[in-house]
């Protein structure tokens, strides 16, 4: 699997790992681990993203907002205390130690969910809720936001 991201500067067993975790469902619940490796990842996958495409991030949260209206989740308290924090505790969504902006990231990932049905929708609703659940920290964010980004794109 690791032939699909060629030329990263990292291990072969630190890039292995950070590939592992990102197509795991089921993240490691120690988000610090993975810093760093999940960075270089990143930055090697979004060469190739579309940019003319991409909304704002604050287009993007709107775009949330809306998927949200129309999913049938049934607790959504905590996908709407991750949008909040999102938009109103900007300061923490640039992760120093992978060196992703959330707000350059969220709108990568509304271009990727925009073309799937309700029950995608729902999956990353889901993920951004535990934002809340598993870690509201700079890297906490990134890495569930990454955790759908990731095996998107691989």
């Amino acid at each position: 699997m690791t032939d699909q991201v060629p030329d990263l500067k990292l291990p072969e067993s630190s890039q292995s790992n950070a590939i592992a975790l990102m197509q795991n469902s089921n993240l490691d619940l120690n988000t610090h681990r993975h810093d760093g490796p999940l960075g270089l990842l990143y930055h090697k996958l979004i060469v190739d993203d579309i940019y003319e495409n991409l909304l704002s991030f604050e287009d993007s949260i709107k775009q949330v907002e809306e998927w949200l209206q129309e999913s049938s989740i049934p607790n959504k308290i905590n996908i709407h205390r991750a949008i909040d924090l999102l938009k109103n505790d900007k300061q923490n969504n640039y992760d120093d130690k992978n060196k992703i902006s959330v707000e350059e990231l969220l709108p990568r990932i509304t271009n990727i969910v925009k073309d799937y049905d309700i029950s995608g929708r729902d999956l990353f609703l889901t993920v951004l809720g535990e934002i809340v659940e598993l870690g509201a920290c700079s890297q906490g964010r990134t890495t569930r936001l990454l955790s759908f980004y990731i095996p998107a794109r691989t």
